[in-house]
């Protein structure tokens, strides 16, 4: 005659939700270290799986238009030249409450990076002027971060008082002292959509008048 009981405790999270950002990349980039994950998920329950669709049928580590679309969310691989074979991927986002979200991915392909070259003629003793980029980057994704090299592809040691400004390009400071001198210079640019382009310009110094 005895009678058990037993409370049962459910827990309702709140709904699953996903954006997807819009992609924004560059013809011929390339994302292979560090994929691209476009999606922002929140609430649900516990963990989620991501499956990418083309016309409804799974391309998860597939390629398609030279992109690798993984299991966990990522986008690896090359960008192609336009959105044609990418148009119309959607994305399925499901938890392990049951919660499922599906939502399109909005492309936008850039053209690659170009670059006007003007070789630096500054002459020692005197203040750079304002405004020299001798290495002007236009296209692409911005934004887009400038490195400096030799032409050896090593970190690049300017001359003393030289500064080179990598988000706009340009030289800066003061030639120091009176030599003569002419060196290469290599200008790598990276931008946000995977584009990569290496540019030479050359450095003269020429003694004062």
């Amino acid at each position: 005659g005895n009678k058990a009981s037993k409370k049962v405790v459910f827990q309702v999270n709140p709904a699953l939700t996903v954006r997807a950002d819009p992609l924004r990349l560059t013809a011929g980039g390339v994302f292979n270290g560090v994929p691209l994950f476009p999606l922002k998920i929140s609430g649900g329950t516990g963990k989620t799986t991501v499956t990418y669709l083309k016309d409804g049928v799974p391309v998860t580590t597939q390629a398609v238009g030279g992109l690798y679309f993984a299991s966990e969310g990522g986008i690896t691989g090359k960008v192609p030249e336009n959105t044609a074979e990418l148009d119309g991927i959607r994305v399925r986002v499901e938890d392990e409450g049951g919660g499922g979200v599906v939502v399109p991915l909005t492309w936008i392909i850039n053209p690659p990076m170009t670059a006007h070259v003007t070789d630096a003629v500054l002459t020692a003793g005197a203040r750079i002027p304002n405004g020299l980029v001798p290495v002007q980057i236009s296209g692409g994704t911005v934004p887009v971060t400038l490195k400096l090299y030799d032409k050896k592809g090593k970190a690049a040691l300017l001359p003393d008082a030289v500064i080179f400004n990598g988000i706009n390009g340009s030289l800066g400071g003061n030639i120091n002292g009176s030599e003569a001198l002419t060196k290469q210079y290599v200008v790598k640019a990276f931008d946000q959509g995977g584009g990569v382009l290496e540019v030479p310009f050359t450095l003269k110094i020429v003694k004062p008048l």
